[in-house]
């Protein structure tokens, strides 16, 4: 579940490494938040999936992006926890 003040932050976040968020839906006191569809799932279990092996080239260049991703959410006064 997600707050008012994380879905105020995500609004107009926009940023090649980082999930966009779609929109809210609110069910009674709950809220969800609809983000970007990612084919593959997300980053971790694609990373403990050993069912395809990553080369260490990939794995360094999607570091790189996970973190210019969360300096750009620093940048913008988020702090990713």
């Amino acid at each position: 579940m997600y707050n008012a003040r994380e879905v105020f932050n995500l609004q107009g976040m926009r940023h090649p490494n980082v999930v966009n968020m779609l929109g809210v839906c609110k069910e009674d006191d709950d809220v969800y938040i609809v983000m970007e569809w990612m084919n593959k799932g997300n980053l971790l279990k694609y990373l403990r999936n050993r069912e395809h092996v990553i080369p260490w080239r990939r794995r360094v260049r999607m570091g790189r992006d996970v973190a210019r991703g969360i300096a750009y959410l620093h940048s913008q006064g988020l702090i990713h926890r």
